[in-house]
């Protein structure tokens, strides 16, 4: 193989995966349930913690390359660590599991047929829940169980999908998704990853 024949391969295979990807446009009316299991990474104490959950989500083409979107993503996170918490006069570390659900409704621009491309945005309500709250020593001993707590917020959410149509209709395909407090909560972004199972109903 030549060099100039390596060098247009893969543009040529880009250029044939754009005309599958634009060969039509979602359709009108069309309605998307969507589920979704998630790997989650929240950056919180200065280290990046995983997480998981199951999202779920409902699209209704608003237009052909516009649809509505439903969604609620819950979250679990173990074993947290804040290495500086204060509680009663006394500073030591907390360690606590969290527990995130986020209901979220947003616009998605969506091309494509056989290969769905979409870009989404939306903002919506986030409530967290921190429990299993141990409050531990710098010597590794066990001060006490502190209560659980919750915080609520505003998130801005930005997200990604790429879904390839096996059944006209059924889908399969991988999506990200990152979110970011825009009243209360800490100043975080997120990233979550999903694999998602998407349904094409029509009226």
């Amino acid at each position: 193989m030549t060099t100039r024949t390596t060098r247009i391969l893969p543009w040529a295979c880009a250029a044939a995966l754009l005309a599958v990807a634009v060969e039509a446009r979602a359709d009108e009316g069309e309605l998307q349930p969507i589920l979704a299991p998630a790997f989650s990474l929240l950056p919180r104490y200065g280290r990046l913690n995983n997480g998981g959950g199951v999202a779920l989500s409902l699209r209704w083409g608003l237009r052909d390359a516009v649809a509505l979107e439903g969604l609620v993503l819950c979250e679990r996170f173990g074993s947290l660590h804040d290495p500086s918490y204060a509680d009663s006069g006394t500073t030591a570390s907390l360690y606590y599991d969290a527990t995130r659900c986020t209901i979220a409704p947003g616009l998605a621009l969506r091309l494509g047929a056989r290969l769905v491309g979409s870009v989404g945005v939306g903002a919506g309500y986030r409530f967290e829940t921190q429990s299993s709250r141990d409050f531990v020593s710098a010597s590794n001993l066990l001060i006490g169980h502190l209560a659980s707590t919750s915080r609520h917020a505003l998130v801005g959410r930005v997200s990604g999908a790429v879904e390839y149509r096996v059944l006209d209709w059924l889908a399969l395909g991988a999506s990200a998704a990152t979110s970011y407090p825009l009243v209360g909560g800490p100043r975080e972004f997120d990233l979550t990853l999903s694999v998602l199972t998407a349904i094409y109903l029509y009226p």
